[in-house]
This record gives structure tokens, C-alpha cells and sequence, in this order.
């Protein structure tokens, strides 16, 4: 099972048991995936996703970050 696979499954899983947050964020990473299939032209492998997903997890790493910075709790611990 590729990974594009493993995230619709987990998306499905996710509505059904109403965890919003985890809903919202397999939502924000397939379309992160799209958004580069379209940029590429092209379908992604799983080393590509992967490398998507670090990209993503590395932006809200440092958002995080910014927002400690900032005094801003809330919104770090929501990242």
C-alpha cells in the first residue's frame, strides 16, 4: 500500500471517528501533495511524499518556534 493509499484510509478513519484535527491535518498534507503533483506535472513516489512531509513538518516546526518567540503559547502549542 503506497502512501497516497495509506492517507485516504487514514482519512477515512479520521471522519468516521470525528477527530477533527487529525482530519484537518491529513487534509492540509494531501493537499500539499496535490499542490506538488500539479507543480511537477507529474504523480509522486513515495520518497517524493516523503519529502513533502518533511517540507511540512519542517514549516510548522518553525512556526511553532516563532510563535514561542513571540509569546504566543496558544497558537504554538495549536502548530
Amino acid at each position: 500500500m503506497g502512501l497516497k493509499d495509506q492517507l485516504n484510509q487514514d482519512m477515512k478513519e479520521a471522519m468516521k471517528a470525528k477527530e477533527s484535527e487529525r482530519l484537518g491535518t491529513i487534509r492540509q498534507l494531501r493537499g500539499a501533495i496535490k499542490n506538488k503533483e500539479i507543480e511537477l506535472q507529474r504523480e509522486l513516489d513515495d520518497p517524493s511524499i516523503l519529502a513533502v512531509i518533511g517540507t511540512l513538518v519542517k514549516q510548522r516546526r518553525e512556526a511553532a518556534q516563532m510563535y514561542r518567540d513571540n509569546d504566543r503559547p496558544e497558537l504554538a502549542d495549536k502548530e
